[in-house]
């Protein structure tokens, strides 16, 4: 192991970046466009494993359709705001990139839902992401999840780098990371690589002033 992959994991840094994450997951949608139709998907008294749940109004949501579900989420002043709000579900404070498994059973829940949840971390990490979800989620079980990817500009003048070449853009005085696909094929490569099949993929605008666009999947475990 080299000395670099030694370093000691910074929890406060990561707790920090995921207030900052769920804050902006939150101020983007109240209902999902999307949701119905998952919710259609998961069968009856399906069990759904929301990650990135924020302040828990989509588990709240699923929850109000019969379905058995649980929050993860590692920002806890958002964890909190849920207990205020009166939210129905189950909740976890966690990193949902890494689910242990003595919470996380294998082949557990029937569907995910992990909205906005990948778009905040590089291709590698995004992957990782994926394959540890993959384990959690029972075979034929449903999947969806949103990617940002590029739209037509040719210059991303305002997609900014630091010195070690993360992308950000600035919002309200925060850098948010920004990791943006080339395209819908991109991001449905991913899914098939890490043993899903994508069964349908639907565009919408990002509804900022940023040319770039959403891609919404729904897929099943193979």
């Amino acid at each position: 192991m080299s000395e670099d992959s030694e370093k000691p994991v910074n929890v406060q840094d990561q707790g920090e970046r995921a207030e900052q994450i769920a804050r902006f997951i939150e101020e983007e949608t109240d209902k999902h466009p999307h949701i119905d139709e998952f919710v259609e998907r998961v069968s009856e008294s399906g069990k759904v494993l929301d990650l990135g749940c924020g302040h828990g109004k989509h588990v709240d949501y699923l929850v109000q359709n019969g379905l058995e579900a649980v929050g993860v989420d590692l920002a806890e002043g958002m964890l909190h705001e849920k207990e205020r709000r009166g939210k129905k579900g189950t909740y976890i404070e966690q990193d949902f990139r890494n689910l242990p498994e003595h919470q996380f059973d294998d082949d557990e829940y029937d569907a995910l839902w992990a909205n906005a949840a990948l778009k905040f971390y590089p291709e590698q990490e995004m992957r990782e992401t994926i394959e540890e979800w993959s384990r959690v989620l029972r075979p034929g079980g449903e999947f969806y999840t949103s990617f940002k990817i590029k739209g037509g500009q040719e210059d991303y003048d305002w997609l900014q780098t630091d010195e070690d070449g993360n992308e950000f853009v600035q919002r309200d005085g925060e850098d948010y990371p920004r990791y943006l696909l080339d395209s819908v094929e991109d991001a449905e490569q991913i899914l098939e690589e890490h043993g899903y099949e994508p069964q349908q993929a639907y565009v919408s605008d990002d509804h900022t002033d940023y040319d770039i666009q959403v891609v919404n999947i729904f897929a099943s475990k193979e």
